[in-house]
């Protein structure tokens, strides 16, 4: 063959070899690896959840139950809260447990998850507007009924989950219905990350709420990590540390309380390193 065709057509070979192995990767998916998905429909919500389920390397090897860690906006963080939660639990130095990660997901576009989220996280109609308006809003004991009666009953059948070891981590509007569930539905969870909490949402309510609940109870079995960011939003930090200040003076009987602000942090970026001191702090005690 004479080498003026030679370089065109190995030139050309290579074109159709590079593309050939660009489809075959985009044809498959990369998944986190000992990860699993559920579709489980609620009868309490109109709505069917994808549940995104991270075991740990050890699942199936040992004989014991786990720890279960149930993150809210999976559709966003389940990754990351299974990574991290993998990587704490490697060695010794974090004394942080082995965790099944659960991610509560809606499994569809970006949009359906923010406008949902609004639906299932948040005990009230926002009255306040501070946020924009949120139509859908109000939908968290509904939501805790799908958690309570379907979720976990799921997850505590199907896996080696340990019913006495629940945690819960939330941002924003995940927050919220970290503080409301840990006040409406006590026992739900045990150990909370609260990042970031959106405590304004309808001018305050939970606050009062947590008032009327200090009338008629003093105990209040709960570990909980609450933090926010240096730079979080300006309708936040005040009642945050408003709300910090007053369940200290509670003195709530079986409440362990911790609070922490991320230095150069905003709402969003703060969560990551939330996620890794949380993790860390809410399980010190089993050290």
């Amino acid at each position: 063959m004479k080498k003026s065709l030679w370089l065109p057509i190995m030139m050309f070979s290579l074109l159709i070899s590079s593309k050939g192995m660009q489809s075959q990767s985009a044809d498959k998916a990369e998944v986190i690896k000992n990860t699993y998905k559920h579709l489980v429909a609620s009868e309490y919500v109109d709505q069917t959840y994808t549940i995104q389920v991270g075991l740990p390397y050890s699942y199936g090897k040992k004989e014991k139950d786990y720890p279960v860690l149930y993150v809210l906006d999976a559709d966003m963080s389940f990754g990351l809260a299974t990574d991290v939660s993998r990587w704490l639990s490697w060695s010794g130095l974090n004394k942080v447990p082995e965790t099944i990660v659960v991610g509560i997901s809606y499994g569809k576009s970006l949009w359906d998850w923010w406008q949902k989220r609004s639906r299932d996280y948040t005990p009230t109609k926002d009255s306040s507007g501070i946020w924009g308006e949120w139509p859908i809003a109000g939908g968290a004991d509904d939501f805790s009924q799908f958690i309570e009666k379907e979720l976990m009953p799921f997850i505590e059948e199907n896996y080696k989950a340990d019913p006495h070891d629940r945690s819960l981590i939330g941002l924003s509007a995940g927050g919220i219905y970290g503080y409301y569930a840990m006040l409406a539905y006590p026992g739900l969870f045990h150990r909370y990350i609260m990042v970031g909490p959106g405590i304004p949402w309808n001018n305050n309510w939970l606050m009062n709420y947590e008032e009327r609940y200090f009338r008629e109870h003093k105990e209040l079995n709960a570990i909980v990590y609450t933090t926010i960011g240096e730079f979080d939003e300006k309708y936040i930090m005040p009642v945050w540390h408003e709300f910090n200040a007053r369940i200290k003076e509670r003195k709530y009987k079986g409440l362990t309380w911790h609070t922490k602000v991320f230095p150069g942090e905003n709402h969003i970026s703060v969560f990551p390193s939330a996620l890794t001191h949380g993790l860390r702090t809410i399980f010190k005690l089993k050290e």
